[in-house]
């Protein structure tokens, strides 16, 4: 049976040996090696849609969330591109479209929603101001009899107090 090495706690360990680290040496007078990867452009980029998706943006506040998902979307078109997937690419340009257009629609339905109920607005507060015009002459009618029938018990008051006297 072999001896194991046993560490009793409180005695310090025997050095052991070992191995002594590898040692690394450059070539002399030799550039670093470099990889040229060469690809060859079969296909163009597609379109990234970009200026599309920033006229979104600022033009078509109410579907800022729309032109802000198509300008992530032109911008993987380009990263896509440069990785060498012209597939996932295409895909992005044509989500980066997608979400532009929608934008714009969305867009134009805010517009037309927003003339829609200022016309609708100004059509309520003139029947109200006309409603309130035909009231205000009825209020107006009503004390000119007030003020007649004060004007009568005034006119029998004063009959009534030259009786008494």
């Amino acid at each position: 049976m072999e001896k194991q090495d046993e560490h009793i706690p409180g005695q310090a360990l025997s050095p052991q040996k070992e191995a002594p680290p590898p040692s690394y040496t450059a070539a002399p007078n030799q550039p670093p090696q470099t990889t040229l990867i060469i690809r060859e452009a079969s296909q163009p980029m597609p379109s990234d849609y970009m200026i599309f998706a920033c006229v979104v943006i600022w033009l078509c506040p109410g579907s800022l969330i729309c032109g802000l998902v198509a300008f992530f979307c032109s911008m993987k078109v380009k990263s896509a591109y440069n990785a060498g997937d012209y597939d996932g690419a295409l895909a992005a340009s044509k989500q980066a479209k997608l979400w532009s257009i929608i934008g714009v629609v969305l867009g134009i339905v805010d517009v037309i929603t927003g003339i829609v109920v200022t016309i609708l607005m100004i059509v309520l507060a003139a029947a109200a101001a006309a409603t309130a015009a035909a009231s205000f002459g009825d209020v107006l009618g009503d004390l000119n009899d007030l003020n007649d029938l004060n004007n009568d018990l005034n006119d029998n008051y004063q009959l009534s107090n030259w009786w008494w006297t």
